[in-house]
């Protein structure tokens, strides 16, 4: 993680508190490398017990990393054998060895490999963007064995995951059904919607589909429904004369007043026929219009 411009004090808290979450959230003791760059942090975090965070300051990078081993480098086994093979074990015999060495071994990569070696990591963080989604889960003590009771769950799912939309303000387009099976792998399907919804109904009737590709060899045991790809809810513009004919109901009204006069035109309506005839006049056909 990127931690932009906090001093070392504040660092030191971050790191500290960061393990304990981890311990409280997750049960594990994770160790923890503060550096300048990426490398160096992972290499000191490598190279940490669990449950302890090591920091590397400003210029202490290469004498910290001239000590560890080359396998901490990001290469394929094959270089990392020819290196070991040639009596390069250490990240300081690595970055001894002239940038044209690096290359001639590594291939494209040997530039950065030896960089890396010397405490430098020219490549930039890529900030990791968290999904938010809305998800409902039912568990079930007896598995189910009817698959219309399993259909009858899932619309009240659809109903709960309705009312947290509406009460958000939002409505997703991804939507992800996992199914847990008795003594089996868990089974699921996704889909994409064609438009975002938040409605119980278009929701219900998507889980069903859902439902119907799932092959089920077994009782479930639980199912998960996950709405994703969420965003604010736009309302939909509605009609504000429903009743109004359509375009081509007025074209026709218009030009039955038309063709009621005696010197009216002679009009056509011209449908498609046959687009892929060689000739033109084959296309399409001409059906005369009259008045209502």
């Amino acid at each position: 993680m990127d931690l932009e411009r906090l001093s070392r004090d504040e660092t030191v808290k971050l790191a500290q508190h960061m393990g304990v979450v981890v311990r409280k959230e997750a049960g594990l003791d994770a160790a923890c490398g503060v550096s300048t760059t990426k490398f160096p942090a992972y290499a000191a975090a490598s190279e940490t017990r669990t449950g302890h965070f090591r920091v590397v300051g400003l210029g202490e990078e290469a004498a910290f990393l001239a000590g560890l081993p080359i396998t901490l480098l990001p290469m394929n086994d094959e270089i990392r054998r020819r290196l070991l093979l040639l009596g390069i074990d250490t990240l300081g015999a690595f970055a001894a060895l002239p940038v044209a060495a690096a290359a001639a071994q590594c291939g494209k990569g040997g530039v950065l490999l030896h960089q890396l070696a010397r405490g430098m990591d020219p490549r930039r963080l890529s900030p990791v963007t968290l999904q938010v989604v809305e998800r409902v889960t039912r568990e079930f003590e007896l598995p189910l064995l009817d698959e219309q009771m399993v259909g009858a769950i899932l619309r009240s799912m659809a109903t709960e995951l309705s009312a947290r939309l509406q009460a958000s303000g939002s409505m997703g387009k991804t939507l992800h059904l996992q199914l847990m099976l008795e003594g089996e792998d868990p089974v699921q399907q996704k889909t994409t919607l064609r438009q975002p919804v938040s409605s119980s109904r278009y929701l219900t009737e998507a889980l069903h589909r859902l439902l119907a590709r799932l092959s089920i060899v077994s009782g479930v045991c639980g199912i998960v429904v996950t709405l994703a790809d969420l965003m604010p809810f736009s309302g939909q513009q509605l009609e504000l004369f429903p009743d109004q004919p359509k375009p081509r109901e007025r074209l026709q009204q218009r030009l039955s007043s038309v063709l009621s006069r005696s010197d009216a035109p002679i009009c056509y309506w011209i449908t498609a026929q046959d687009p892929s005839a060689r000739r033109i006049e084959q296309r399409y056909a001409l059906g005369r219009i009259l008045p209502l």
